[in-house]
């Protein structure tokens, strides 16, 4: 049996001779160039051999430093701890509820105890009442006079607390008018005492209230809430001196009452004309917004215990 070999083609001999020729060059027999041949062959073998054993191991290494790697972070993280803070303490001392604790629905802290030295409350119809701030009225304005405000310490007290969780400190208490809202809006008495420095009319006082309420007596104004805001008016009825007092005074049920050097003046019952006569000072266009805030500068003092009003 033999095989038969196809005659080599043209492209072939020249290779052969062209291998043939540079054998021949170096001094390379038959017998060389079949070695050489194959030893060059071996070479490139054994080169790209061992370059894909480099390579995959290579390869294995990354991936068992990438295993390791996330192993150990798994693992830093199943046994990072972080220590608990310690537990937080009231100005007394005594340990705070934790945070975990669910709340009482509708439940509010304790109010602090203020500051020792507080004004003590004034009696008006058994009822006391703190003082939560002081200004004066100073200027061109007409009639000049000394301001303070007045609230019925245990009505006020018990819807302090509820301001107090919303602003529990002070700074807050005093941003965004909050304080003002709170005794514009509170359903508790509030007593202004004005003390005049210099002697007013009773058209002086009368122009007091007018310029404060302006949108109260305009032609679009509620019948109702004009008219008692006119009956109020006509309490004014005389003059006052200097050092003599005008006394305001809102109950919780929105009665507001005038006293003019002591005597005392009924007027109309509305829930809306106490909250516009009470704006006069603390609302945002007040006529005298220098008072707006030194009116309410001392609210904490809400906080204190209820005790023994004195006359």
């Amino acid at each position: 049996m033999y095989f038969e070999h196809p005659l080599p083609t043209e492209a072939v001999g020249q290779r052969l001779c062209q291998k043939f020729t540079t054998c021949c060059a170096k001094g390379l027999s038959g017998r060389d160039i079949v070695e050489f041949s194959t030893q060059r062959h071996l070479r490139w073998s054994v080169i790209w051999g061992l370059l894909m054993v480099l390579g995959l191991g290579t390869s294995a290494r990354a991936e068992d430093a990438d295993k390791k790697t996330a192993a150990a972070t798994a693992e830093a993280k199943t046994s990072h701890n972080r220590k608990p803070y310690p537990p937080l303490r009231t100005a007394s001392g005594q340990p705070a509820a934790s945070s975990s604790t669910p709340l009482v629905r509708g439940a509010v802290p304790p109010l602090r105890d203020a500051a020792a030295g507080t004004t003590p409350p004034m009696l008006l119809d058994g009822k006391g009442y703190l003082m939560v701030g002081k200004g004066e009225l100073t200027g061109s304005e007409s009639p000049r006079y000394q301001i303070a405000l007045y609230l019925e310490h245990a009505g006020a007290r018990a819807q302090f607390g509820s301001l107090l969780t919303r602003a529990p400190t002070k700074a807050m208490l005093m941003s965004e008018s909050r304080a003002q809202y709170f005794v514009i809006w509170g359903r508790f008495a509030k007593l202004l005492v004005l003390k005049m420095t210099k002697p007013a009319t009773k058209t002086e006082l009368a122009e007091m209230f007018h310029a404060g309420m302006p949108e109260v007596f305009s032609d679009r104004t509620p019948v109702e809430l004009r008219k008692d805001a006119e009956s109020l008016l006509k309490l004014v009825d005389h003059d006052l001196a200097e050092g003599q007092e005008l006394r305001i005074h809102i109950s919780e049920q929105a009665q507001m009452d005038l006293y003019l050097d002591g005597v005392k003046h009924a007027g109309p019952q509305n829930a809306k004309l106490a909250r516009h006569l009470i704006e006069i000072w603390l609302g945002y266009r007040s006529v005298a917004h220098s008072l707006r805030n030194v009116l309410i500068d001392k609210i904490e003092v809400l906080k204190t215990p209820l005790t023994k009003a004195s006359k």
